[in-house]
């Protein structure tokens, strides 16, 4: 009875969410909707400006 309970339940679980984008450029939290494919990695921004000044530089705003 526990285990049809649980199985029941596990439906309703809320799924994992993901971790919010990081605008590499300011900090700030990325959107989805402003990307940038760079070497096999998309990173998200807060704007179109910040994302043209990565386009520009992109090795200046990448993490190590």
């Amino acid at each position: 009875m526990i285990n049809m309970l649980r199985s029941f339940f596990k439906k309703f679980k809320k799924a994992p969410s993901k971790k919010p984008f990081r605008d590499p450029v300011c900090g700030m939290r990325g959107s989805d909707s402003i990307t940038y494919l760079y070497k096999g990695e998309t990173y998200a921004f807060c704007s179109y400006h910040c994302r043209e000044q990565f386009e520009k530089e992109p090795e200046r705003y990448i993490e190590k």
